[in-house]
């Protein structure tokens, strides 16, 4: 099931999260130290997690980076965005 795609900031961990299905994570995938990409089990793309997003956050090799990007200025959460 597809959800209207949003974003959460968890100021205290410091960990950006935007939300872009529905669903149980079956798998996640590190891109590298600070990017995570949630996956259910029929690889639908669930989520994608940025941690240190007070100092921004990097697109490149983001699966939906232009859904993911309006997902977070839609927000209103302050996280620089760089692609």
């Amino acid at each position: 099931m597809i959800v209207t795609p949003y974003a959460t900031y968890d100021q205290e961990s410091d960990a950006l999260y935007v939300r872009l299905a529905e669903g149980e994570v079956g798998s996640t995938v590190m891109l590298d130290d600070l990017r995570m990409i949630d996956y259910r089990a029929d690889q639908t793309v669930i989520g994608i997690e940025f941690l240190e997003a007070s100092e921004g956050v990097e697109l490149d090799g983001v699966p939906f980076a232009e859904t993911v990007e309006k997902a977070i200025g839609e927000s209103g959460h302050q996280i620089r965005i760089f692609a």
